[in-house]
């Protein structure tokens, strides 16, 4: 993996940890109505989700122009394509139940972590050629 890809997927997995542990009741399913109001715990959980989101989209955006055999760009995408791109790995609409949230959540760090498995197996040590240790990450 590229040195991009490799930060993304450390920053994406512990976005996915720390958002883990704070969803409930209070910031999804009926909760999320409280993110219309400022200072809560919903409407920070809004903002942070929409940071791993854009990681999400752009980190798919990075590897498709990676795996171009130009190496190209794709041209202009449009907020449906990024909202596509965004939800590429599972669905992370906080009016689901904090259960059906959590489980997406899940479904996407257990993505990232095959990929990590997998791009390992294609390089000869845990390291990354930007020299960030992704051993932990391999499980």
């Amino acid at each position: 993996p590229s040195p991009y890809q490799a930060e993304r997927s450390i920053r994406n997995l512990a976005s996915i940890d720390e958002l883990m542990g704070r969803v409930g009741i209070d910031t999804t399913g009926v909760g999320s109505w409280l993110s219309l109001l400022p200072a809560t715990d919903a409407r920070n959980f809004k903002a942070d989700l929409a940071t791993l989101r854009a990681n999400i989209a752009f980190g798919e955006l990075t590897a498709m122009r990676e795996a171009s055999k130009t190496g190209g760009s794709l041209g202009q995408v449009s907020d449906v394509e990024i909202g596509l791109l965004e939800a590429s790995l599972g669905s992370l609409d906080t009016g689901q139940s904090p259960a059906s949230f959590k489980r997406n959540l899940q479904q996407i760090k257990d993505s990232i972590n095959r990929w990590n498995r997998a791009a390992a197996i294609y390089k000869p040590s845990n390291t990354t050629a930007s020299g960030l240790d992704l051993s932990n990450y391999f499980k």
